[in-house]
């Protein structure tokens, strides 16, 4: 009998599980993906239990368990899990882009998942449950967040900056392996140059680039150039926008012919396990909030200004919303405001805040218009000494570079900004943080004592973030566990598989 395992997403990578059951390490007991790819899935695993992507978000239980009996919640698990409770209500925002999923509502699912997943955990008695990724839908954080609870080996990946590099681990609220050994090699006291692969001093020549657009992270590359571009918000013109309507009614017409889809979206009126829309009613809602997208990007263009590179400030690039690396590597300052409020009050008098919006937030293809308003960008330009950046002005490359620090949750930006030799403060749980550099605040006091260091004139060693670059390499895995990232990665998919495989066994024998 191998090691009774629980599955979130590898859908994708079943031989992987195939391989780790093969060689008599694991027996894959349940496993929530996406209803596609189970009837695949049942033909490598015919005795495991599946439960569909969609329907475990919503909280409709699998038919293996339908007559189970749910374990009854008390004092004593709510109160242990009320921070995670927080996080949970909050990643329900991307089901509610109408603002009609209640707190009442909100509180309801976040109990029915629990009272279901303790009850499938005791049910099952699994001893490892691995995610793809770090969790950020209701379902998969429950499960999680459970499981750690029940002191449950969990498994989910943590993906960095360089897209060819992740790393399992327990949790993603600890340092990665990288930070270990990068003060064990500091603590030697010999910071020479460091031999990095040919691969990644390709990819820090491209990200100590002049061009911003020539750094644009692979997985974003399909968004930023093919679905929203800055002339989309500040050069629209009147025909490009009647064209575009006119192509959305075509598309909303020819769908009716369609069958519906499931969305976990809630609609006024409906119960969220009512989740099939008819296909016409999916494209109009696409179509209206692709249009209240466009008005709050408008909005934002109109509130925000040319920066002052003369003066001394700290750059605030905002990150795309609703995502992990707010929510729930965020914790709190998934609000953004939040961090910017702190920033404001920190800083010395003659210094300002410039905060840059992502411009994927108004995308078509992402649900951006579940986390902005126009409220969001008052309260923003309302502090004293806060601007908002126009997108006709600077690129980010000419913001970090003229910065005194960059200030961010966990973004990719705050990690380009240390290799160009400018100063990152981090608010969330970055992969990065332990770097050379990088100064994680998480709060107003230990805020205010980074800005008075780097006010003092901190500077920013090149040779330790190559140190801790090569402690990366050392200790993290040659693979991509996202699909659509493998042609960015140069690592065929035997290879990946193999490294996957790897990867899992070395966590699950050093645990």
């Amino acid at each position: 009998m191998g090691v009774k395992v629980i599955i979130h997403g590898f859908d994708s990578y079943t031989e992987v599980v195939r391989n780790l059951v093969t060689s008599g390490n694991w027996e894959p007991c349940y496993w929530i993906a996406p209803m596609k790819s189970h009837a695949k899935m049942k033909e490598v695993f015919p005795n495991i239990v599946l439960h569909d992507t969609n329907e475990a978000i919503v909280g409709i239980v699998p038919k293996e368990f339908k007559k189970l009996e749910l374990r009854p919640l008390d004092h004593s698990l709510l109160k242990d899990l009320a921070y995670h409770e927080s996080m949970t209500l909050q990643m329900m925002d991307r089901m509610d882009p109408y603002k009609v999923f209640t707190y009442h509502e909100r509180i309801e699912l976040y109990y029915l998942q629990l009272r279901y997943w303790l009850t499938i955990l005791e049910v099952l008695d699994p001893e490892i449950v691995l995610f793809q990724m770090i969790p950020h839908f209701p379902d998969a954080y429950v499960l999680y967040i459970l499981s750690r609870w029940k002191g449950i080996k969990t498994i989910l990946f943590r993906f960095t900056s360089f897209i060819y590099i992740s790393i399992p681990m327990d949790n993603y609220e600890d340092e990665l392996p990288a930070v270990a050994l990068y003060k064990k090699l500091l603590a030697k006291g010999d910071i020479s140059p460091v031999l990095l692969s040919a691969k990644t001093e390709q990819e820090l020549e491209r990200k100590r680039a002049t061009c911003y657009e020539d750094v644009v992270p692979p997985r974003y590359l399909h968004i930023t150039k093919h679905l929203i571009k800055k002339s989309d918000i500040t050069e629209r013109s009147f025909l490009k926008t009647c064209y575009e309507y006119l192509w959305d009614f075509y598309v909303i017409l020819r769908s009716i012919k369609h069958p519906p889809r499931p969305h976990f979206v809630k609609r006024k009126g409906k119960k969220l396990q009512d989740f099939f829309w008819l296909r016409y009613k999916y494209e109009l809602y696409k179509f209206k909030f692709k249009c209240k997208k466009l008005k709050l990007a408008l909005y934002y263009e109109d509130k925000a200004e040319v920066p002052d590179l003369k003066c001394k400030f700290i750059y605030v690039p905002l990150h795309y919303q609703p995502e992990m690396t707010t929510c729930p590597q965020g914790g709190f300052y998934t609000n953004q405001e939040l961090m910017i409020e702190v920033l404001s009050k920190s800083v010395p008098e003659d210094w300002m805040i410039y905060v840059k919006e992502h411009i994927i937030q108004f995308s078509r293809k992402l649900a951006g218009e579940c986390s902005r308003s126009y409220g969001f960008y008052d309260k923003i330009v309302s502090l004293p000494n806060v601007k908002l950046v126009s997108f006709k002005s600077l690129s980010t490359f000419d913001l970090i570079d003229n910065a005194k620090a960059v200030a961010i949750i966990s973004g990719t930006a705050g990690f380009e900004a240390i290799l160009r030799g400018t100063p990152t403060i981090t608010f969330g749980y970055a992969w990065y943080n332990g770097c050379e550099g990088v100064f994680y605040v998480p709060s107003y006091e230990e805020c205010k004592k980074v800005i008075n260091e780097i006010e003092n004139g901190f500077v920013v060693d090149y040779e330790k973030v190559r140190l801790f670059i090569y402690a990366l390499e050392k200790t993290g895995f040659n693979l991509s566990v996202l699909p659509k990232e493998e042609k960015y990665t140069g690592i065929s998919y035997k290879e990946n598989v193999r490294n996957l495989t790897r990867a899992l066994q070395e966590i699950c024998r050093d645990s």
